[in-house]
């Protein structure tokens, strides 16, 4: 403290009492900001993540479902060759072991010929392809046409 005169003590500032004065910058603030900021680049960085892992799931069931379609057709032209040697020709399962068709699944296809009534040179071709053989994840493609019955010629020797 300092005497002034006529006998009045002052009190001595702050910077000569040796004591700082506290800094007027707002340190929580800025903490906070910065929180906030993390915060938010966190959630729009798992929003990506999600958003990535629904379109790879997408793009294979979208694979499942071309690999299905194309079992389809091949057991549809399997099935017309059979009727070409064999007009009597009924019913065919494959079971493809995985690692089969390139990938880590098997697959099962079905294939099933009936006789249409009325008609002795018509078959009703029933083609089931399940791909891959696993009754939670798999893509069923089921086809069903009418195939006519060509007559044998004979062969020249």
């Amino acid at each position: 403290m300092k005497q002034m005169p006529g006998g009045r003590f002052r009190a001595a500032s702050a910077r000569q009492a040796g004591v700082r004065r506290a800094r007027r910058h707002p340190n929580g603030a800025v903490m906070v900001a910065v929180l906030v900021c993390v915060g938010l680049a966190g959630l729009m960085t798992l929003a990506i993540v999600r958003q990535a892992a629904v379109r790879r799931a997408e793009v294979e069931l979208a694979g499942r479902a071309l690999q299905a379609h194309w079992l389809a057709e091949a057991a549809l032209e399997r099935a017309a060759a059979r009727l070409a040697e064999d007009p009597a020709f009924r019913t065919e399962r494959w079971h493809l072991a995985a690692g089969t068709l390139g990938a880590a699944e098997g697959a099962v296809v079905q294939i099933e010929v009936q006789p249409v009534t009325g008609r002795a040179d018509l078959r009703r071709i029933r083609i089931v392809a399940d791909y891959p053989d696993d009754p939670l994840h798999r893509v069923r493609v089921s086809k069903e046409t009418t195939w006519e019955i060509q007559p044998k010629t004979a062969r020249p020797r």
